[in-house]
């Protein structure tokens, strides 16, 4: 059997299928307004949508792939994709740029989860599917069993592994190009400090923010070492039951916790791990500078003074 890739990536940050649908759902939108729009069918090979259905609303930024409802269908060789849903909130219709970071960042997803299940669905043992699950699906899976209050000082720590998935990382990336693309410049300057306001840098400082000790001070201080050390097993727990501790970098999870000491350096090695991973992502989103500059149609007659 052939072996499925852990990390699904675009290339050099936004693939142009991301790109094109992008727009393609914009026009939607821009000509219709809020509402919801169904795609009866997109026949493009790179991803093939079929009765698709696009949900703009106006409400508090948010937005969602889901695809509780589809299926993927083989015909002429060719996979098809049923029944997605994306739904956007944006409380400012006059905001194309944000709906259009929006729209790419779940765009990521979408084509992700395409690519997973076609893999799967020519990767059959017998004649029957074996799903296959990225590292970075596993790792979630197990996270989301662990049920907090939203105020729970611990979802505060599920919230920083969520930001560090590998495919939230990717769709960061493509997030951030239709961001700077907004300035309507070339000048990579400005488009580096203007990076830096950016949704995709925030959560990168968050990241680079977390600190290990202070982390494990301030749950203790709120919720004492007893419960602290039993959210930290349980969510342990939950990422052997989806064999995430057969990795390398999370063997660290089967060690012992039995004082403030060594729960301060499991919580030390899941630092360690959230700055490294960020070290690479915060070179690709330098990266996607080049693609906005490259893809800007001011590039051959404007300049910046």
């Amino acid at each position: 059997m052939k072996k499925f890739k852990e990390y699904i990536t675009e290339g050099k940050g936004i693939s142009n299928i991301n790109k094109e649908y992008t727009n393609f759902f914009t026009q939607y939108f821009l000509q219709l307004n809020y509402g919801e729009f169904t795609i009866e069918d997109n026949d493009n090979q790179d991803l093939p949508l079929y009765n698709c259905l696009l949900k703009i609303q106006k409400g508090d930024t948010y937005a969602k792939f889901n695809p509780e409802h589809s299926f993927l269908v083989k015909d002429n060789n060719k996979y098809k994709l049923y029944n997605v849903t994306f739904l956007i909130q944006i409380d400012n219709d006059s905001d194309t740029y944000l709906l259009k970071e929006l729209i790419t960042h779940e765009l990521t997803h979408c084509i992700e989860f395409y690519n997973i299940s076609k893999w799967n669905n020519e990767n059959k043992i017998n004649n029957k599917v074996v799903q296959i699950y990225p590292k970075h699906l596993s790792i979630k899976n197990a996270y989301t069993n662990i049920d907090v209050d939203e105020k729970h000082i611990f979802q505060n720590f599920k919230y920083l592994i969520y930001l560090t998935l590998d495919d939230e990382y990717n769709s960061r990336v493509s997030q951030l190009y239709q961001y700077l693309k907004s300035f309507n410049t070339t000048n990579e300057n400005i488009l580096s400090e203007k990076l830096k306001t950016s949704k995709s840098y925030l959560a990168y400082l968050k990241i680079e923010n977390f600190n290990a000790e202070y982390f494990v001070d301030e749950m203790i201080n709120k919720i004492g070492f007893e419960s602290t050390a039993k959210i930290t097993k349980e969510l342990n727990n939950q990422l052997k039951e989806n064999n995430i501790d057969k990795l390398i970098s999370y063997n660290f999870i089967n060690n012992e916790i039995i004082n403030k000491k060594q729960l301060i350096e499991h919580y030390k090695k899941w630092e360690k791990m959230f700055k490294f991973k960020n070290k690479k992502h915060l070179e690709l989103l330098y990266r996607i500078i080049k693609e906005v500059i490259n893809d800007n149609p001011l590039k051959e007659a404007y300049k910046d003074f």
